[in-house]
Parts: structure tokens; sequence; C-alpha cells
């Protein structure tokens, strides 16, 4: 698999500036549109084939698999890095702090685990860890 970076929702100049990145580090981005937010992420990412998820047995997915009500598509920005080792994520992300990209809250690396979820399931786990990380950082401690 290919080093690959998921971007939902990234317009303008930001998303120019993450393309330049990408190219200076000779990774490949891939824009995900509302359409494609039901695939499963390892599927987007050309980790996984359509017959390892039809083979995939998760419990997860069983318990959850008749709710679609958090399915509602999102606005926020959102990057997956994938196929990255922990070098390359530090580097990609060094890079996009030197050419001043802005901040993007949600962000996550593709793990064996988190292939078989979403995008809907992958953007409600980055919003609550950013919510408790952001109630952590005002408790007076």
């Amino acid at each position: 698999m290919k080093e690959t970076v998921l971007l939902y929702n990234i317009n303008g100049e930001k998303a120019k500036n993450i393309k330049r990145v990408l190219l200076l580090l000779g990774l490949r981005g891939k824009n995900v549109s509302e359409d494609m937010y039901g695939e499963k992420l390892g599927i987007l990412a050309g980790m996984l084939t359509e017959e390892a998820v039809q083979n995939e047995k998760r419990v997860v997915e069983s318990e959850n698999s008749g709710d679609t009500q958090d399915n509602v598509p999102f606005t926020e920005e959102m990057l997956v890095m994938c196929g990255f080792s922990n070098e390359k994520v530090d580097k990609f992300l060094i890079e996009m702090k030197k050419k001043k990209v802005e901040k993007i809250n949600l962000k996550a690396v593709l793990t064996p685990y988190n292939a078989f979820w979403n995008s809907y399931e992958l953007y409600h786990e980055l919003k609550k860890e950013h919510e408790s990380f952001g109630s952590l950082s005002k408790s007076p401690n």
C-alpha cells in the first residue's frame, strides 16, 4: 500500500498547501467525498479488499450494524494518514507546520483496527477524543 493521506472537507488554499507537502514527501493524497463515507477506511486507503471486509467477523460491527443515526455527513476537516511509519507521521506533521498549513483538529493514523471502520465511525471517535482533550486542558489543576 502506498503511503496515502485521506482528506475530508479540506478545500482552498489549505488543500493546495497540503498537496505541496504531499508532493514534497512523495505521498499520495485522496479527497474523500460524502458518498464515500460509508466505505471502510482500509478500502479507501487501498489496504483492504472487499473480500477481506466480507470475511472479517467483528462483534463491534454486528452490534452497530443497524445504527445509522450517526451517518450524517460531517463538514469538519479530517485527515487520515495511511501506511505511515512513526517517522513518516512526524515528518509529515513537521512539514505541515513548516509550510504553515492551518491546524486540522481531527487527525488519525490508519491502524489494523480502525481500517474496518467507516469515515463516520472514525469521525465520531475523533470528535469524542478531541472534546475530551479540550475539557482536560480547561480543568483547573
